[in-house]
């Protein structure tokens, strides 16, 4: 029921709590052991995966579909999309 529950939340959301993980996991907090630092990692990851991910037909660099700027149907990073020609960027 979990992994309906985590595909049912958009890509944004996912990546704040997977950057939240991180952020906790590499802590120097002291309530937090090793093993839960090592779960939150590895939480972290899984969930980053399973967020939409194409690359750039530019630059090829990876870029989450949620960030990426479609133009004429594909996909392009932040700095490509600025040096393309006249075209409409799309939302994804």
């Amino acid at each position: 029921m979990l992994e309906t529950a985590k595909k049912d939340i958009p890509p944004e959301v996912q990546e704040e709590i997977a950057l939240r993980e991180l952020g906790a996991a590499l802590s120097d907090a002291d309530y937090l052991d090793e093993t839960t630092k090592s779960e939150l990692l590895g939480d972290c990851m899984h969930r980053l995966g399973q967020i939409p991910l194409e690359h750039c037909v530019r630059c090829r660099r990876p870029i989450f579909t949620h960030k990426a700027k479609r133009v004429e149907g594909r996909f392009y990073c932040e700095t490509c999309v600025t040096e393309t020609s006249g075209s409409k960027a799309e939302s994804p």
